[in-house]
C-alpha cells in the first residue's frame, strides 16, 4: 500500500514506553548512528522520527504552527494488515494493535495531528476528531468498498 502515515506529537514522553532501536557503528570507541531511531510497537509497527516536510506546515492551524512537534512516520506492515483486518481477515496483533498504540500516544497529548496521504501526495480533507473517531476514520478509509481519501486529523480538544 502506497500511503504516508505520520503522527505529530508535542509530548515525547509516551515514546518512553516503546522499545527504541537505532543501528549504529562504533569507530574508535565512539558510537555513531547509521539511521534514525525507530520506536517499535509489537511485530508490525515502527515509528521513525524525522523532520516535518514543509508542505505539512501549511496544514497546521495557527495555534499549532509555532509549537515544537515530534514528527513520526509510521512504517512496517501495519496498514497492510489493518486493511486486511477491516475487510474480514483475522490478524493476531499480540496485544500491540494500532488502536492501542494511538490511544497510548495520543491520550496524554493536549494537541496532536495525524497525516494520512494516499500515494504520499494526496490530502483531500481535514477533520477535527477525538481519538476514537480518528481510529474509526482510519479503519473506514481502508475498507475495500469505500472511496479512499487522503486526510489530516487534528485533535478535537
Amino acid at each position: 500500500m502506497d500511503v504516508c502515515f505520520e503522527l505529530l506529537l508535542l509530548n515525547k514522553q509516551p515514546l518512553d514506553s516503546l522499545e527504541c532501536y537505532q543501528k549504529t557503528i562504533v569507530w574508535e570507541g565512539i558510537e555513531y548512528p547509521q539511521e534514525p531511531k525507530c520506536y517499535i510497537w509489537g511485530k508490525y509497527i515502527c515509528l521513525t522520527e524525522s523532520l516535518m516536510p514543509k508542505k505539512i506546515h501549511s496544514y497546521l492551524p495557527i495555534s499549532f504552527a509555532e509549537k515544537e512537534w515530534t514528527y513520526l512516520s509510521v512504517t512496517g506492515q501495519i496498514l497492510d494488515l489493518l486493511e486486511l483486518e477491516v475487510n474480514g481477515s483475522k490478524i493476531n496483533w499480540g496485544g500491540k494493535s494500532l488502536d492501542s498504540l494511538l490511544k497510548l500516544l495520543l491520550t496524554p497529548q493536549n494537541k496532536w495531528f495525524i497525516v494520512f496521504e494516499w500515494q504520499c501526495d494526496q490530502i483531500d480533507k481535514t477533520y477535527y476528531l477525538s481519538i476514537d473517531e480518528c481510529i474509526s476514520k482510519l479503519k473506514n478509509n481502508l475498507k475495500y468498498e469505500k472511496k479512499r481519501e487522503g486526510f489530516i486529523i487534528i485533535s478535537a480538544n
